[in-house]
């Protein structure tokens, strides 16, 4: 693409460029359900300081992101245990590491030798004390287990880490014409359906302005061909009774963005899955820098 557009339009620059620094952050995350008419909204809020470090060489990003405290709040009975085990599972893997191309694109976790140390470690010290019964202790290990053998594919498309390592390194300056820039391939599992629903869908660049050297820049998002959401959904709607133009899925995440490193200043993503007035699912994220 850079040598055609170069040939039609001139040469361009990039509009931000990674650099290395290291910053600490408060990252407020807020999940929240409407499951039937009958059933009130119910949420749940995790509230996590984290250091977020980068370092660039040889034409790749080095990131590690250092979870130091998390702590959670939620009103519903119902939620409890899922923010309970939300925690349990925090309090496993501290330390991520990973690498990324110029573009911004995650490559590979590399840390993951890491990853099953401290997860042996910690069912060692800790597994027998938290999860005293042993049916739902050996369910919890095989889940774990599971999700580290397929942690690289898991990571790549888990919205804490999709704002965190924003995919923005390969914007031009000034923007081409006709060509919008998107990130590469995510996929999110419907909260509503579960499995039976994964959307598959890129972020494109929606807003973008400078003040001084500061970049305000928005993202949004595109459903790729690869999503059946309308196929999978048809028959649901059919027999609820609901019109599917009720449906709604969308992605939006802003940035502050330092101009001379792409240091994340704040940042905020908002995720809405609407089936229908009284189905839906939503979360919330704020990322800002501790003072």
């Amino acid at each position: 693409m850079s040598k055609l557009s170069d040939l039609l339009f001139g040469k361009s620059q990039y509009l931000l460029y990674a650099g290395s620094f290291s910053e600490d952050y408060n990252l407020r995350v807020k999940n929240s359900f409407k499951m039937g008419k009958e059933n009130p909204i119910i949420s749940l809020e995790t509230i996590s300081d984290l250091v977020l470090k980068q370092e660039v060489k040889n034409d790749r990003i080095f990131n590690t992101i250092e979870l130091k405290t998390i702590k959670g709040i939620t009103e519903s009975d119902q939620m409890r245990p899922h923010l309970e085990q939300s925690l349990l599972l925090a309090d496993i893997t501290k330390v991520i590491e990973v690498q990324r191309n110029t573009r911004g694109k995650v490559t590979a976790v590399t840390n993951m030798d890491s990853l099953w140390e401290d997860w042996k470690k910690w069912q060692k010290t800790h597994l027998l004390e938290l999860i005293p019964e042993d049916r739902n202790r050996k369910r919890f290990i095989e889940n774990y287990e599971r999700g580290l053998k397929d942690f690289d594919y898991s990571f790549r498309n888990n919205l804490q880490y999709l704002l965190l390592l924003p995919e923005i390194y390969e914007i031009t300056s000034p923007p081409i014409p006709y060509y919008n820039y998107n990130t590469s391939v995510h996929s999110f599992i419907s909260r509503m359906l579960g499995a039976e629903l994964k959307y598959f869908y890129t972020m494109e660049l929606s807003t973008l302005k400078q003040e001084g050297e500061v970049m305000d820049m928005g993202l949004t998002i595109v459903l790729d061909e690869k999503s059946e959401h309308i196929k999978i959904l048809k028959p649901y709607y059919e027999q609820m009774g609901v019109d599917l133009t009720n449906f709604r899925f969308a992605l939006e995440i802003s940035y502050l963005l330092e101009k001379s490193t792409s240091k994340i200043m704040s940042a905020k993503l908002n995720l809405i899955e609407h089936l229908h007035q009284d189905m839906f699912y939503q979360i919330e994220m704020e990322l800002t820098i501790n003072k």
